[in-house]
Parts: C-alpha cells; structure tokens; sequence
C-alpha cells in the first residue's frame, strides 16, 4: 500500500530524527480489524536498524504524525502504529493517479470469451466471465493493441443433444 502524503509524512520523520534510515523499512498496510484505524504503519523494521524499543520509535513517530493535517487519530500498539485518516487524503491520493499511455501497436490480440449460458435460468454469476472478458478487451486497448472480440452466448450443444435424442427417441 503506498499512501503519498503520509509516505512523504514518514520522510520528513526519518530525514529529521534518523537520517541514516529509509522510510523503506516501514510496512504500510491495512489493518486486520477496521477498529484499529485506516492504514497500519508496521515499524519492526526501523526498530531493527535504529535499535530503538518500539514503544519509544513509535511515540515520537506518532507526536510527528499528529501535526499532519488528515490524520485524525493515531494509536500506538506495540510495534505497529495505526492510523485513521481523513477522506481528503483518499481524494487526493486517487486523483494523484495517472494512467500510463503505451503507443499505438501494429498488433491485432483475439479475444474469446463466453457469455451467459442463455439456455439455463440466469443468476449473478453469470455477469463473471462478461465482465472479464470486457476488461480484458478495455485493458488490451487501452495499452494500444487493436482487439477483435467475441463473445459466444451459451454452451447450447447440451441443449440441442438433448433436443435431437429425444426427437430420436419419440
């Protein structure tokens, strides 16, 4: 997970307190209870190479965080720092994304892919495979290939098996 703005928080802690340390060594995940914050700073890496107790790594990690501006509340647990964060810092994350641009490609990709089995009562997974198949089209495309799609409804060689035995049989 990389958050730019509490990456950029933890930077300007290392440069600050420990210059001799990357802020490389901090994991940044998601806690495994939502009680315990929006994003979890795991800082056993840090104690390792700065040969601080977590408790105190963490304390002045967290009085630093505390100036930021998004961050709601900290909890210090141990080795792991927690976070809740303010929903301006997720806008501003995802709007800081950009989609990467790939040049026009001289190259045809084929997709095939199954639809609903149309001759079966319809149920929610049945979108699955259609939606696959659509976002592998939209990703081929977008990276520039020229894309041929089709999409077959149905496996209908069960049915018209069925169909032919019977008017066989009868």
């Amino acid at each position: 997970m990389h958050i730019t703005r509490v990456t950029t928080t933890l930077q300007s802690f290392l440069t600050s307190n420990y210059p001799d340390c990357s802020p490389d060594v901090f994991q940044i995940t998601v806690p495994p209870d939502k009680k315990m914050g929006d994003i979890c700073l795991n800082i056993f890496g840090a104690v390792k190479q700065l040969k601080t107790p977590p408790q105190v790594l963490g304390s002045s990690l967290a009085e630093h965080l505390k100036q930021q501006d998004g961050i709601l509340d900290i909890q210090v647990l141990g080795g792991f720092v927690n976070l809740f964060l303010a929903d301006d810092i997720y806008y501003e994350e995802t709007f800081s994304w950009k989609l990467p641009t790939w040049k026009k490609r001289d190259e045809t990709v084929i997709v095939d892919y199954m639809g609903a089995n149309i001759g079966k009562p319809l149920h929610i997974g049945h979108l699955c495979t259609p939606l696959f198949g659509q976002a592998t089209i939209n990703m081929l495309r977008l990276m520039g290939y020229t894309v041929i799609a089709d999409m077959h409804q149905g496996d209908w060689g069960g049915i018209f098996g069925k169909l032919i035995t019977g008017w066989k049989y009868f």
